[in-house]
């Protein structure tokens, strides 16, 4: 059932057929919207795969993350993904790259689904530094008043959200193809063009042959990975 949910919701290799045929025979609508759920899913699989710590996981989205950062113009992001990876996979040792590896993500609360990215408890500890220690007095004094102040916040209730939206798609669903059917905007597959950028920046590159030779490329961190 996965399988074929994916082939028929999800954008793949398919979409570029569709995208080659002339535009009187698209459907610019259906293709948007598989490109959207192939970002949705890529960000849910990152989000998951923190929140449930799994690292390794998480290397292996992040493969999937650097193109497409390439491509909106966040270059230094892609360029640190890339160089951690293969610092870690093909440089370091193999004490230095377990001890990188399993200080990526903490749980500060030890819960099941609530690990976070150390750069996020270290961006809250100085929310904490900069605001709440700014004027501890008045804090205190305000929380004893409105004893309602809280940091942990109620699990979100999306349901009536999601079926408005239903209904919505109901009526005009852009995953039923109707030929001709265009858009105000047309979704950039940017996973591709992401690879693009980085195999012609990877070709311009003024190197020996030997250095080519003994680099390690995207290719390597993914086997690697897998």
């Amino acid at each position: 059932m996965a399988d074929e949910i994916v082939h028929t919701y999800v954008a793949t290799h398919r979409l570029q057929r569709m995208r080659n045929k002339p535009e009187k025979e698209r459907d610019l609508q259906h293709e948007n919207a598989l490109l959207l759920n192939k970002y949705f899913l890529l960000y849910e699989e990152l989000s998951y795969a923190m929140n449930h710590g799994d690292i390794g996981h998480v290397e292996t989205c992040i493969m999937s993350w650097i193109p497409i950062l390439k491509a909106i113009g966040k270059h230094k992001y892609a360029s640190h993904m890339t160089n951690f990876l293969l610092n870690v996979h093909f440089v370091y040792p193999s004490g230095l790259k377990h001890a990188i590896c399993y200080h990526i993500l903490v749980n500060p609360t030890g819960q099941q689904m609530k690990w976070r990215a150390v750069d996020w408890c270290i961006e809250l500890n100085n929310l904490f530094t900069k605001v709440i220690y700014k004027n501890v007095q008045g804090i205190m004094q305000k929380n004893f008043d409105l004893t309602h102040l809280t940091t942990n916040h109620a699990a979100t209730d999306m349901s009536k959200t999601f079926a408005k939206l239903r209904d919505k798609l109901s009526l005009t669903s852009p995953y039923s193809v109707s030929i001709g059917r265009k858009s105000r905007h047309e979704i950039k597959d940017l996973n591709n063009k992401g690879r693009e950028m980085m195999e012609k920046a990877a070709q311009g590159d003024v190197q020996t042959k030997e250095t080519e030779m003994e680099r390690a490329e995207l290719d390597d961190i993914i086997v690697e990975l897998l």
